[in-house]
Parts: C-alpha cells; structure tokens; sequence
C-alpha cells in the first residue's frame, strides 16, 4: 500500500496503538499530524522518526473530547499541508 502525499491526522497518536499506526502510515509515504494530550517530549521524538523515514510530521495539542480542540487539530492539518485524506480516531477519552 502507498500513501505517498496524503495526509493524515492520528488522534492519541504519541504512545501505544496510535504511535504504531503513525509510524505504518509514515513507511506508507504519509505525512502526518500527531495529536496528543500529554509528554511533548514523546511527541517530538516520533516526529523526527517519521522525518527520518523521508516524511513530514507535526504535533498538535489537542483535546479531541473538545470541539474547539478538534476544529483547531483539523485547522492546524490544512495549514500545515493544505488537507487532510485520512483521520484515524484512536484517542481514548475517560468519561466520568
């Protein structure tokens, strides 16, 4: 499978499921937007891993159970890259 130029958002995307399914999307040939709550600094480690596989990524902050977060992940994605093809939802949202 080749994803070469599309664009794609991973929500939760720093650690776990959604840091495996960054990395697979970037070896496809996909940028990448990294939504994440917490630990910048993992973040930014698997930004230089997908650059390091010939790919763009950035990191965005985003509360996704936010719809203002949302909108602003979505806004960042096409600032960054003009669109977005591809959005996985894999963030875990913990519900009182």
């Amino acid at each position: 499978m080749t994803l070469s130029g599309k664009v794609a958002i991973v929500t939760g995307g720093n650690s776990g499921i959604g840091k495996s399914i960054v990395l697979a999307l970037a070896e496809a040939g996909a940028n990448v937007v990294i939504d994440y709550v917490a630990d910048p600094a993992a973040t930014e480690a698997l930004d230089k891993q997908v650059v390091a596989l010939g790919d763009k990524a950035v990191g965005v902050h985003a509360d996704v159970s936010k719809v203002a977060d949302l909108q602003s992940l979505v806004d960042r994605a096409v600032a960054a890259f003009g669109r977005v093809d591809i959005m996985v939802n894999n963030a875990g949202v913990e519900t009182a």
